[in-house]
């Protein structure tokens, strides 16, 4: 057998695992979707444990602020408040006219050295936490086989 049809074998005992799993406290997010704002949430939604296996967050993407993550990763959000977050939340009606002008200039505003400087930090330390993330779920399956 080649290692082509061995890995989508395994592949596919994997997804049946985790769906036998999931409702019985699994927490993975096996062929799922894991959004983040900041390198601090993405730390602190890996830091939530999967009590039965190495947890598996899925595809992980990066969303701008305004924009609500996945409703169970929401109590670990560490943004300021924002009334498009909370208007998309479902937690209040649209914005005010206000709002919405304040919203598109932050949109407009034109990066500074400094604010890019700080961009910069923090794709390292994304990518930082990526790296280590990938690593571990790769040290995983290896001894899983």
């Amino acid at each position: 057998m080649g290692w082509s049809i061995l890995e989508k074998r395994v592949t596919a005992l994997e997804a049946i695992w985790l769906k036998r799993s999931v409702g019985k406290d699994c927490r993975c997010r096996h062929g799922q979707e894991t959004t983040f704002h900041t390198a601090a949430d993405l730390a602190r939604i890996m830091n939530v444990p999967c009590p039965l296996h190495a947890r598996d967050l899925g595809a992980l993407r990066w969303i701008p602020s305004g924009t609500p993550l996945r409703e169970d990763d929401r109590h670990l959000c560490g943004c300021p408040p924002s009334p498009m977050r909370a208007w998309l939340e479902g937690k209040r009606g649209p914005l005010t006219v206000k709002e919405q002008e304040e919203e598109c200039r932050s949109w407009e505003i034109e990066p500074t050295a400094e604010t890019k400087k700080k961009r910069r930090i923090e794709e390292q330390r994304v990518e930082a936490l990526l790296q280590t993330y990938f690593m571990k779920k790769r040290g995983h399956h290896a001894t899983d086989l």
